[in-house]
């Protein structure tokens, strides 16, 4: 029989959050222990890393999202050392609302959500139209 298919699956580190020290001490630790054990159990690393949403906090003002990415990306390296994956190993990120700087997103982006009622107009808006980063 061949192995199951392991996924691990992640979502809602919210990194650079104003207790991001206490988190990593009581919650992001002791994971990447579970993670190394979970590892040893199964006898091998996942086949799939997914993280499905907000991986950082989101835009603060003393803490600028882009600061953030940076912090991020180490956490994420760490957690796929911890498996024991390697670059065969694929890695799916999934942006979450935290995850964007939505201070760039101006009433031109919205509207039309607010505007069209129908999935189908909205689909056909989504292929016609494209995002325009607004000056800050």
């Amino acid at each position: 029989m061949a192995d199951p298919f392991l996924l691990l699956h992640l979502s809602d580190t919210h990194i650079g959050n104003p207790t991001w020290e206490l988190d990593e001490k009581q919650v992001f630790g002791p994971l990447m222990t579970d993670l190394a054990r979970m590892v040893k159990t199964f006898g091998r690393p996942p086949d799939l890393v997914v993280f499905s949403g907000d991986l950082v906090y989101g835009e603060l003002r003393d803490k600028p999202i882009a600061d953030q990415y940076p912090q991020a990306r180490a956490w994420i390296l760490r957690v796929i050392s911890a498996v024991g994956a390697n670059a065969s190993v694929p890695v799916l990120l999934v942006p979450g609302n935290h995850d964007l700087n939505r201070f760039l997103v101006g009433e031109d982006q919205t509207n039309w959500v607010r505007t069209r009622l129908t999935s189908d107009q909205l689909y056909l808006h989504m292929q016609k139209d494209s995002v325009v980063r607004l000056s800050t």
